[in-house]
């Protein structure tokens, strides 16, 4: 692995600069599926106020998303907040229009070094919509096969956008099927989504305003903020301090000092 030379310069990062606390929203429920298994679904349609990542209003139910996983082994993986119990995706700020993303020149740096980083960092695109599977709520971050499909139906002059009318629309049958590879491994997934024969109303009570509003879930973070996440989750595997200028240990945030009380401050 190529090394700096003796001597050379480090951009440091002045640690007091980095946000000591990182917001990151409420929890979600999310939709997961398995291989082989019929899903009956019901895609809600768009709230009110529902808009893409640059703020443009969106007449379809959801919302493109370019998400950096920490993905190792083929598994996605969320990111790990210190501090909190949820987990979250990176937006690649690079995708919005930002001057840089912390993951993917975290990406660059493997490239230009020739390191295999044994995890994909790539930004990987998501399509998160609100569905009702057995009468609760999720969010589904489909792939884009699978939004294909559902993109095919409302274009075709038979359903229409009216597939997501609350009291006209149709239940959608999904299912995933896993095409070509052995042993669990290789191979990709194909997906089949089927409108029902019948339109049906909406049930579940006040799904409106229990319904996750998805430009929450692509919020990004500020470079700084997805920066620190990118340390605080892979410090252990990359030399940050060439990566980044600044070394895990300087980047994480330092435990504020207890206050001395006085005697005559007790009670």
């Amino acid at each position: 692995m190529a090394r700096k030379a003796a001597g050379s310069k480090v951009r440091r990062i002045d640690p007091k600069k980095l946000k000591k606390k990182i917001v990151v929203g409420t929890r979600t429920d999310w939709f997961k599926i398995e291989d082989g298994i019929p899903y009956e679904i019901r895609v809600l349609p768009p709230l009110e106020g529902h808009v893409d990542a640059w703020g443009k209003p969106l007449d379809v139910p959801w919302v493109e998303h370019m998400q950096h996983g920490k993905n190792r082994g083929g598994m996605l993986a969320n990111w790990d907040i210190e501090g909190s119990q949820y987990q979250r995706q990176i937006t690649c700020l690079e995708w919005l229009g930002e001057p840089k993303c912390p993951v993917c020149e975290l990406q660059r740096w493997c490239e230009e070094n020739d390191i295999d980083p044994e995890f994909t960092l790539f930004p990987k695109p998501q399509y998160l919509m609100n569905l009702i599977y057995e009468g609760a709520l999720w969010v589904w971050g489909a792939p884009p096969t699978a939004a294909g499909k559902i993109q095919e139906i409302t274009e075709s002059p038979h359903y229409g956008v009216k597939i997501f009318d609350p009291v006209l629309g149709r239940d959608l049958e999904l299912k995933r099927t896993k095409v070509g590879g052995a042993s669990g491994k290789g191979g990709f997934r194909s997906y089949s989504i089927t409108p029902l024969p019948k339109s049906s109303r909406i049930e579940l009570k006040d799904w409106e305003g229990q319904a996750t509003k998805l430009a929450r879930l692509i919020t990004p973070f500020s470079y700084q903020d997805a920066q620190l996440i990118v340390i605080q989750n892979l410090g252990a595997f990359f030399p940050m301090d060439e990566v980044f200028g600044v070394s895990p240990e300087k980047a994480r945030p330092k435990p504020k000092p207890k206050k001395k009380v006085s005697k005559k401050g007790r009670k």
